[in-house]
């Protein structure tokens, strides 16, 4: 799948368009980790930038997981295979 980037412009609501763009695809790759080699932990939080709903594919063991509650110190992770 290709990503059509938006070109730069002077228009300020288009400029205003494109940072939401950027943003919004920030927080979609936030929500996408892969290559890990172990199970996420209590302390993979929303310090390390975990959202509620974060994907964790730990390759190692062949198990994925889902971020149920990212509260500092205290993440609550679901395996979901």
């Amino acid at each position: 799948m290709a990503l059509a980037l938006p070109e730069p412009v002077k228009d300020s609501a288009q400029e205003r368009n494109n940072f939401q763009f950027w943003a919004e695809l920030e927080r979609l790759r936030r929500l996408f980790l892969v290559a890990k080699t172990a199970a996420p932990a209590a302390g993979d939080d929303k310090n390390d930038g975990i959202e509620i709903g974060t994907l964790w594919v730990d390759e190692t063991n062949n198990n994925s997981y889902q971020c149920q509650d990212n509260a500092v110190g205290a993440a609550v992770w679901a395996q979901i295979d």
